[in-house]
């Protein structure tokens, strides 16, 4: 396909995107999981009163009911806190609400994702199936939903989408260079959500049981 003719056609399905993810961006922090979107935005709050530290995120629950241990001083170790530093950097840069800069941030790391998607879908398959998967994840009511909450998930999945596509490129076109393109990405993803939980993947098993294993994690 001609690449004028992709080109605006992926402009219009990101405009569409990004359009539906703007809607009524100030509202409030009440609608699904809004319990945890309160924590997560709590700890940006707190980035913004007393100074970034990533090392020690702190929040307004002070309760033991998290861990079933007395936290009188709030601290809030779940994953690694990237995307509240940045939450708070926006925050502090563009003097927007709490809420408008969480939901805004998500909406920009969504549209990310949204092109590392294009990029891997052309590479593996072909134009109309990359313009058919970033049309559907562009327009579709849940994918829409969660890609502009204030939770760390959209930077999660932006970050895993585009490991994977260096991924793809240095194990099947064998292009050594994108391997330390892979490197930020699958750290970040990885220290967003999978090590704090658990070992990476990447220490146990080989490199086609990665791809494997990236893949079902995207998909």
């Amino acid at each position: 396909m001609n690449k004028k003719v992709l080109s605006v056609i992926l402009f219009f399905i990101i405009s569409i995107g990004v359009g539906l993810r703007l809607y009524k961006l100030d509202n409030p922090i009440a609608d699904w999981h809004e319990f945890r979107q309160a924590d997560t935005a709590s700890v940006s709050r707190n980035y913004i009163k007393y100074g970034i530290d990533l090392l020690k995120p702190t929040y307004g629950d002070l309760s033991n009911i998290q861990s079933g241990k007395d936290n009188p001083k709030g601290y809030r170790f779940v994953e690694f806190p990237i995307y509240n530093g940045l939450h708070a950097l926006l925050v502090q840069v563009s003097g927007l609400t709490i809420e408008k800069a969480g939901r805004l941030l998500s909406v920009i790391l969504s549209v990310v994702g949204l092109l590392g998607m294009w990029f891997l879908a052309r590479l593996i398959w072909d134009d109309l199936t990359a313009i058919l998967i970033i049309g559907f994840a562009s327009v579709n009511a849940y994918w829409v939903y969660y890609s502009r909450v204030i939770l760390p998930e959209p930077l999660m999945i932006t970050s895993a989408t585009w490991a994977l596509y260096f991924l793809v490129r240095y194990i099947f076109f064998n292009e050594r260079i994108h391997a330390f393109g892979d490197f930020v990405p699958i750290i970040t993803a990885h220290g967003i959500k999978v090590l704090i939980k658990s070992l990476p993947p990447d220490l146990k098993f080989s490199r086609r049981q990665i791809m494997e294993f990236h893949v079902s994690a995207l998909f």
